[in-house]
């Protein structure tokens, strides 16, 4: 088979760059443009405040919160501050990244390289991107096992099904410190969740970085040899 002139390789090459430094950027412009997110429940008595992951950073209540709700009312309202809060994170995501979970390469390129390496390179693109749905996946498949949480004073019971909050109770008792209380069983729930589950915290995308960071590795990678450094510049 004969090699491809070596202007056609590298403007595939750099086409190839290109779609991944898109890709690459994209997903982590969304993660940065929803690593913020949080919401307060009608009452205006809490507020929710979500990382970067999604997951409950921290719970904060007004000291009057008595004045305005049960304690029951309270579990209540932090439970709804959360799912707002998550959907303003999901409606950010799909903003800066687009209706399309992630980019297609719309066609493996044609140049028959040495060894097929730029064909082999497009086609290790396309799996990064695949990555997304893998997640997905993965998320759903996930143990929907219910875990459980509790604050250092016991007033706080946090539940967790299948890593997500689903429940929370508020004893009687519980004072101005209800916020951090509520936040430690949270994080407590999370800890326990944790031992089921794999994949939080996992970025999907490392070969997009590794391509796109340094010209030289993809190079190396390529097989090709890096160019001569202008020794004027």
């Amino acid at each position: 088979m004969v090699a491809a002139p070596l202007s056609d390789l590298l403007a595939e090459l750099a086409e190839l760059g290109r779609e991944a430094a898109i890709l690459d950027g994209q997903f982590r412009a969304a993660a940065a443009a929803s690593s913020e997110a949080s919401a307060r429940d009608s009452s205006e008595q809490v507020r929710v405040v979500l990382t970067a992951a999604g997951r409950i950073e921290t719970v904060e209540v007004l000291p009057g919160w008595r004045a305005h709700l049960t304690a029951q009312e309270l579990a209540d309202a932090v439970l709804f501050a959360f799912r707002e809060a998550g959907n303003r994170r999901m409606e950010t995501w799909a903003a800066a990244v687009g209706t399309d979970a992630g980019t297609r390469l719309s066609a493996p390129p044609s140049t028959a390289a040495d060894g097929g390496t730029v064909r082999d390179l497009w086609y290790l693109l396309q799996d990064a991107t695949d990555r997304l749905d893998d997640l997905a996946r993965e998320a759903s498949a996930r143990s929907r096992a219910i875990t459980t949480g509790r604050d250092a004073h016991d007033q706080v019971t946090a539940t967790l099904t299948g890593g997500e909050l689903t429940g929370l109770r508020v004893g009687e008792r519980a004072g101005r410190d209800v916020g951090a209380a509520i936040t430690a069983a949270i994080r407590d729930g999370y800890a326990a969740a944790d031992e089921a589950s794999s994949i939080t915290g996992r970025w999907p995308f490392p070969e997009l970085e590794r391509f796109t960071s340094d010209p030289a590795t993809l190079l190396s990678t390529l097989g090709l040899a890096a160019p001569p450094t202008d020794p004027q510049r």
